[in-house]
């Protein structure tokens, strides 16, 4: 007997619909139902006719203008063949898989693809992808790759090979959950394995273990492409100490048939994927006072649009010059570093995050490649540790380290810890008896291991991992906060105490204190901080329309008069945003048609507020910038208007709402469209959680 053919995921889902089917059903109708092409569905009917041929049956019945047909005696035996085939869910991609998908296929194959083949690997018809392709085309470019179309042939990516790659590995690292499910048929799993193998052999011979995700990804690249491809160019990049590491020898001895660039690259995802330990500050060639000044514009573009100025900038820009250092490599060539708490930053900091997104693009466009969350997220922990550091003043904390591994790895960890949190003070200790003496006179310990003590203990690995830095920024910004409030509670307690005899004195204070401490821990610290919504903010009051042609100058002051009028500014806090913006150009213009004017909470901020002013003819800040909103914004400290910002790229990076807005009649209509702009924003981000 011959062995019954298996269906695959779409062809069973096909045959369902015949079989549920009481009459003919229709080309169209299968095409609309599973939103695959007509190509794909006559390609599936030959694999069910051929199950239907081994099990002695007619094959479907066909009928110009009815379409498609089972008849029960065909149905009764194919439910008893179904019965023995397990019949899988048919997956259908989003409009951005399916980008991600032809991408990585034409780029990963690295030869010309026809359409139809792009069809069967997305399962769509030839409008659609014809559709993708110009959104693909349009990504490409973004990275000066260039998508191609030859004629009567099919489509090819051209450009410099290492951003080809480094798409790829950003791509794939999108639809990475896809392949480990088996959805992206484009990829020979069989291949992928043979590589995938000899790769975690390479880890083994290495004694070493590489991030999640690294010899996948390149297990993926080297089976599409399975030697069959014109090879990766260094030229211009310092390459000359890749080949004296151990990785370089080992995996040529492991890839004889790969030449040497190719070699090298494999080696530079290895090394990239092993980078933990930030370095030394120092500027040692060209290429790090490049790097130091990409920092450097870097962190201007944060605070340009976070409006704040960072008091420790040099201490901002050292750490960010660093992590910049660090991980070029990774960004130059394209390798996915995975940051297990990329969801948690983004959900529990999302206002900081989005920030820190805007300005990481500023790195993707000088070097020409994308970012990918992970390290948007590891930016968002240096940018939010020196937030809180510059908030926190002279506030200090008093902590012990403890260590028993040894004087190195604590005076690593005192480092790594102070560096984190400018604020500390740290005590290294190694001692368990020397610790339980010492605990009273601390607010808090730092240790590597469990320990069972009265004073509070966070616990960290001895390697400090970025979600040990997560845990301690939260923790130790919340006792900070805690200490920032000491003079309160020193008077609360002076108050208390007149009212209790000098004798109880002693116990209440201890008591008193012991609570308030207690409870600067048992808190859960969910956020940065609970930011309040443009909505609170913001009122109709708050919003003047004026039709009238006005100066830069005059739309400040006519856009500040109701914070004015509220008492929420001085008239010295007006003066100084016009000031700085003589003195330093027009850094308060965001975006296209939109300006926020600020400067700093001592320049004369009573209270958080948000004012707008809304120019119908244009306010002109130079020939080039012009702005139809003036928005004046008076933070009280560095964060707490970080979601006022986020809600505000929400509302006017969609040109609808921007264009409505500059319509509107009245200062309710303009609040109105707002509400029902974050109402929108909302619900898209709630659909977007659901789909993931």
């Amino acid at each position: 007997m011959h062995e019954i053919i298996e269906l695959d995921t779409r062809a069973q889902n096909i045959l369902t619909l015949l079989m549920n089917a009481q009459d003919f059903i229709s080309n169209q109708h299968m095409v609309a139902m599973l939103n695959v092409s007509k190509r794909s569905i006559y390609y599936d009917l030959n694999k069910i006719n051929d199950v239907l041929k081994e099990l002695k049956c007619q094959e479907v019945h066909v009928e110009r203008g009815k379409g498609f047909y089972l008849s029960d005696e065909q149905k009764n035996v194919l439910r008893r063949y179904l019965d023995k085939t397990k019949i899988k869910t048919f997956y259908q991609y989003s409009p951005n898989e399916r980008i991600s998908i032809i991408i990585c296929a034409l780029i990963g194959y690295d030869t010309i693809l026809t359409i139809e083949q792009l069809m069967d690997f997305c399962h769509v018809s030839r409008n659609t992808i014809i559709s993708d392709l110009k959104i693909a085309k349009n990504e490409l470019e973004n990275y000066e790759l260039n998508l191609s179309s030859i004629r009567y042939t099919g489509y090819i990516v051209k450009g410099d090979s290492l951003k080809r790659r480094a798409v790829f590995f950003y791509h794939f690292n999108l639809i990475s959950p896809l392949y480990k499910k088996g959805h992206l048929h484009f990829i020979k799993p069989d291949l992928v394995i043979h590589y995938f193998d000899r790769l975690k052999l390479i880890e083994h011979k290495l004694e070493t273990r590489y991030v999640e995700g690294t010899l996948q990804g390149l297990a993926v690249l080297l089976s599409l492409k399975d030697h069959n491809h014109p090879s990766v160019s260094f030229k211009g990049y310092e390459i000359t100490q890749i080949v004296k590491t151990k990785e370089f020898n080992v995996i040529k001895k492991m890839f004889p048939e790969l030449d040497r660039p190719e070699i090298i690259y494999i080696s530079l995802h290895l090394l990239g994927s092993r980078i933990q330990i930030v370095p030394e500050f120092t500027i040692a060639n060209k290429q790090d006072e490049e790097l130091f000044t990409l920092s450097k514009s870097v962190i201007n573009e944060f605070e340009r649009i976070a409006c704040i100025e960072f008091s420790d900038r040099d201490a901002v820009q050292k750490s960010i010059f660093a992590h910049i250092k660090t991980s070029i490599y990774r960004y130059r060539y394209g390798i996915q570093i995975d940051n297990p708490i990329t969801k948690q930053i983004s959900t529990n900091y999302p206002e900081l995050y989005e920030v820190t997104r805007r300005v990481a693009g500023q790195i993707s466009r000088t070097l020409g490649v994308p970012l990918p969350d992970s390290e948007i997220a590891y930016l968002t922990l240096h940018f939010g540790g020196h937030l809180e550091a510059a908030q926190q003043r002279d506030a200090k904390i008093n902590a012990i380290l403890f260590c028993q591994d040894g004087i190195s790895t604590i005076k690593l960890l005192q480092k790594e810890i102070e560096n984190l949190i400018p604020n500390i003070e740290l005590r290294l200790v190694s001692n368990y008896e020397e610790l339980q003496s010492l605990q009273y006179n601390c607010d808090i310990v730092i240790s590597t291991e469990d320990l069972l003590i009265t004073c509070p203990v966070l616990r960290i690995s001895p390697i400090l991992k970025d979600e040990d830095k997560t845990m301690l920024v939260s923790n130790l910004s919340r006792s900070i906060a805690s200490n920032l409030n000491q003079s309160m509670w020193d008077g609360l307690f002076k108050i208390i105490s007149q009212y209790v005899s000098p004798t109880s004195q002693t116990k209440l204070k201890s008591d008193f204190f012991r609570y308030i401490k207690e409870r600067s821990f048992d808190q859960k610290l969910n956020k940065i901080s609970i930011n309040p919504s443009i909505l609170e903010v913001l009122s109709p009051y708050n919003i003047t329309l004026h039709d009238k042609e006005v100066d830069w100058k005059e739309s400040i002051r006519l856009s500040s008069s109701s914070l004015l009028s509220e008492s929420k500014i001085s008239d010295s806090y007006v003066e100084t945003m016009l000031s700085n913006i003589v003195n330093n150009g027009p850094y308060i213009y965001f975006e296209p048609g939109l300006a926020i004017a600020h400067s700093r909470p001592e320049d004369g901020v009573f209270q958080l507020g948000l004012s707008m002013g809304v120019f119908s003819k244009g306010v002109s800040f130079n020939d080039e910038l012009i702005a139809n909103i003036v928005l004046v914004l008076a933070p009280i400290d560095q964060k707490t208007h970080l979601r006022l910002l986020k809600e505000i790229m929400d509302i006017f990076s969609t040109r609808k709402y921007f264009d409505q807005i500059i319509r509107a009649k009245s200062s309710p209509d303009v609040y109105d469209i707002m509400v029902q702009a974050l109402d929108e924003v909302k619900t898209e981000d709630s659909y977007c959680y659901s789909e993931n």
